[in-house]
C-alpha cells in the first residue's frame, strides 16, 4: 500500500508521527509518503518527504494546511492519514475527491474550547465543539483515535474507528542497554516536560510527607521546563520546605541516554492536571516507565488506572494531594519486593502487550479496510 501522513502544525520528525507511524509502516512494506514542514522535498529513512514552507501563527495554521492540501492532491496514495484539526476543511475537500482520508484525533480538543472567554459558556463551547467535530468527522473514511475512552467521545459516528495506543516501539530500543541495577539511593523520578500542568509543584510538596517514612531518598525532575523559569520555581519550593538537598533537577539528554537514567529510578510519576483531554488520553511516558521497569504512581484517570491495574505496573494518585502521593509512594518505598514486583510487570507488559509492534499490525490492517481494495492504488 502507499500512505500518505500529512501534517502542517507537528515537525516533520515528530516522534509519534515520523519515528513510530511513518517508519513502522515502511518497515512492514509501506510505501509512506509525508506531508510536513521542511526545507524543500527529500527523503530520509525510505520516507519521501513533501516539504512544507516554514510559517508562524496564524499563517501557518492557514497557509501551510492549504499548502498540504494542494500537495496532497498531487499524490496517488491509497490512504491519506492528517493529523491536525486545522487540516479538516481540505482534507473534506480530498474526501470529496474521492480520496480515502482518515483523521488522527491525538487529543480532545473540546479542552481548548472551553478556554474560550466568556468562561461561563464553557459548556456550551464543548458541546458545539463535540457536535461539530463529530459532524465533520462524518465526512472520513475512518478515523484513529488513542484510547477507548476517547472513541466513545466519536460514538455517533458511524465510520470506522481506531484505536492506535501511544506506545513504545519497542524495536527502536534493542540496542539500548539499560542498567542492570536500580541507582542506590531510591529514586521518585519525573521526566518530560515540567510544568505546572503536570502538579510538579505538588510532587515536591509530598516529599517532606515521605521523608518523615523514608528519609534516605532523592526526587529526580529531568527533561525540559515550562515556561523556561519554571525550573527555579521548582528550586525555590524545595528550599521553601527545606529538601533541597534530596531533590535534583537535571536537564535534557539523548534519546538512548535518557532510558537509561529512567531505568535507574525506582517509582515514576505520570501526573497531570484535571482537564477534559487528560481524561481521555494517555501519555507516552507511563509506557517508557513501564519499558525500563520503574513501579509507576500515575494520575486517577481512567485510561491511566485501566492500564495500571491491567499490567499490575503500579497505583493511582491525585496528584492535587501531596498527601495521596506521599501515602503511595511511601507504601511502594517501604515494600520493595512490591515495587519491584511492579516494574518486572510493568516491562513484561510492554514487551508482550503494550508496544507499537502490535499496533502497526492493526493500523495496517485498518488502512487495508479503509483502501477496500486490497490495498492498491487505483
Amino acid at each position: 500500500m502507499t500512505i500518505c501522513h500529512v501534517t502542517s502544525m507537528h515537525p516533520f520528525n515528530d516522534d509519534r508521527i515520523f519515528e513510530r507511524a511513518c517508519k513502522g509502516l515502511n518497515s512492514i512494506g509501506d510505501k509512506v509518503i509525508l506531508i510536513a514542514t521542511h526545507d524543500g522535498d527529500i527523503v530520509i529513512d525510505g520516507i519521501g518527504i513533501l516539504g512544507l514552507k516554514k510559517r508562524k501563527g496564524l499563517s501557518r495554521r492557514i497557509l501551510s494546511s492549504f499548502e498540504a492540501f494542494r500537495k496532497a492532491r498531487t499524490v496517488k496514495a491509497d490512504v491519506f492519514h492528517f493529523h491536525d484539526p486545522d487540516l479538516i476543511p481540505w482534507m473534506l475537500i480530498l474526501s470529496f475527491l474521492n480520496r480515502k482520508v482518515v483523521y488522527d484525533v491525538h487529543e480532545n480538543y473540546e479542552s481548548r474550547a472551553v478556554k474560550l472567554p466568556p468562561l461561563f459558556l464553557r459548556k456550551v463551547y464543548a458541546k458545539i465543539y463535540r457536535k461539530l467535530e463529530n459532524m465533520l468527522s462524518s465526512g472520513f473514511s475512518g478515523l484513529t483515535v488513542v484510547t477507548p475512552s476517547m472513541k466513545n467521545l466519536f460514538r455517533g459516528v458511524n465510520k470506522p474507528i481506531e484505536v492506535t495506543d501511544n506506545v513504545v516501539y519497542v524495536s527502536r530500543l534493542k540496542d539500548v542497554e539499560l542498567p542492570a541495577e536500580k541507582n542506590k539511593k531510591l529514586t521518585i523520578y519525573t521526566s518530560g516536560t515540567n510544568s505546572k500542568y503536570r502538579n510538579c509543584l505538588q510532587t515536591i510538596d509530598a516529599l517532606p510527607h515521605i521523608l518523615r517514612e523514608v528519609p534516605d531518598i532523592r526526587m529526580m525532575f529531568a527533561g525540559r521546563y515550562y515556561p523556561e523559569d519554571y525550573r527555579s520555581l521548582l528550586n525555590k519550593r524545595a528550599e521553601d520546605l527545606g529538601v533541597s538537598e534530596y531533590v535534583s533537577i537535571e536537564g535534557m539528554m539523548s534519546w538512548e541516554e535518557n532510558f537509561k537514567r529512567t531505568a535507574g529510578a525506582h517509582i515514576g510519576c505520570v501526573f497531570y492536571e484535571d482537564n477534559l483531554n487528560n481524561r481521555v488520553t494517555l501519555p507516552n511516558r507511563l509506557y517508557e516507565y513501564m519499558f525500563c521497569g520503574v513501579a509507576v504512581l500515575g494520575e486517577d484517570f481512567p485510561e491511566v488506572r485501566r492500564v495500571l491495574e491491567d499490567s499490575g505496573a503500579g497505583l493511582c494518585v491525585n496528584s492535587n494531594s501531596p498527601e495521596s502521593i506521599a501515602g503511595k509512594a511511601i507504601y511502594m518505598l517501604k515494600n520493595p519486593d512490591v515495587m519491584i514486583e511492579m516494574g518486572r510487570k510493568g516491562r513484561e507488559a510492554v514487551l508482550k502487550k503494550y508496544n507499537f509492534e502490535n499496533e502497526l499490525m492493526r493500523l495496517d490492517q485498518f488502512y487495508k479496510k479503509i483502501a477496500g481494495n486490497g490495498g492498491q492504488v487505483a
